[in-house]
């Protein structure tokens, strides 16, 4: 072997490292920008997680009152009042903001435990002549209402199918 071949099948060797090294490099940076994708989309998961939470955390104390009319809805403040009073006469403590134009009336507490109160005993409404139209519900977020619109319509598919059985969603 002379040394123009030793030199060329160097060349050729050096050429054959060099390419490889160029494939392994660009699925490095490749395999790099997958990384800084997934960990991207771990980051967004996680930020929207979180902002899920805090959100869940703002309405653990509200409930929302809506069905009022408006001539309610303008006197909202002694309509929302005279509710809760005969939802439970005991709970003092709250305040009311109207949301939006709309007739929807958010209520904060400053304890779970008049919230859960009022929730439990908002059935007498119902045999309220003037209030047997308006219905109270806890806030909840975006997400939670498609959680449970999910789980109704899978109870609702469960008791078609199952016609003689008893289902109920539990927390």
């Amino acid at each position: 072997m002379g040394r123009r071949e030793e030199i060329r099948e160097a060349f050729f060797g050096y050429k054959h490292i060099l390419q490889r090294l160029e494939q392994l490099e660009s699925k490095n940076v490749h395999t790099s920008n997958n990384e800084v994708t997934n960990q991207e989309i771990s980051n967004s998961v996680m930020m929207k997680q979180i902002s899920e939470l805090q959100e869940i955390k703002d309405k653990r104390l509200n409930v929302i009152l809506y069905g009022l009319d408006d001539e309610q809805a303008e006197d909202n403040i002694n309509t929302v009042n005279e509710v809760l009073k005969c939802v439970n006469p005991d709970v003092i403590n709250y305040r009311v903001t109207r949301l939006g134009k709309s007739n929807l009336q958010k209520i904060s507490f400053n304890n779970n435990t008049d919230r859960i109160s009022i929730l439990k005993n908002s059935k007498v409404l119902k045999l309220h002549p003037s209030y047997n139209k308006i219905y109270v519900n806890a806030d909840l977020t975006r997400d939670q209402l498609a959680a449970n619109k999910k789980l109704r319509e899978n109870l609702k598919a469960q008791r078609i199918l199952n016609p003689g059985k008893t289902f109920l969603i539990k927390n």
